[in-house]
């Protein structure tokens, strides 16, 4: 299983460039204050993971794995242990940033707060959309990703809309 953790770890290295160029963005925009910090943890954890899937699939690599011992439970372990680690990861990554970042007195216990609602809310995320991607393949679950994704996009609208009447 640890094979399988530095697998994807080394997938993710291979895309740090693009990752530079998405936090110097999001950095930019922190800075001037049109975007909060911790949205970029779960933005950030959530497409690199989905890379590794992106990945594994263009390299057919699931076919492989899954025929090694215990393949795919070591698989799905490994998926959701290296989610964990880089949403930690990038969650104290977002919390150093924002305690650098904001001037003013800030309360620590609410940006802690914060910041394990984050990993928490992330986390859970994840954990539905998983089962979608292992079952249906990465190309078929995006479909459904966006699909719940507007629908819960609307339904805040909605909600928003019918709290001013």
């Amino acid at each position: 299983m640890l094979g399988f953790i530095k697998k994807d770890l080394l997938v993710i290295k291979s895309n740090i460039k693009t990752l530079v160029i998405i936090l110097v963005i999001y950095g930019l925009m922190i800075m001037t204050g049109k975007m909060d910090v911790f949205f970029l943890a779960p933005f950030l954890s959530m497409m690199l993971m989905l890379t590794t899937f992106s990945y594994d699939n263009y390299n057919k690599w699931d076919f492989y794995a899954f025929s090694l011992p215990n393949g795919r439970k070591n698989v799905v372990k490994a998926k959701y242990l290296t989610t964990f680690l880089i949403v930690v990861l990038m969650t104290i990554i977002a919390f150093i940033i924002n305690l650098i970042t904001i001037n003013e007195k800030i309360n620590l216990n609410e940006q802690f707060q914060i910041a394990l609602g984050t990993v928490f809310g992330i986390t859970l995320v994840q954990c539905f959309i998983y089962p979608l991607i292992f079952k249906l393949g990465i190309e078929k679950a995006r479909i459904y990703i966006f699909i719940l994704t507007f629908t819960f996009i609307f339904l805040y609208i909605r909600n928003l809309l019918g709290k001013d009447e």
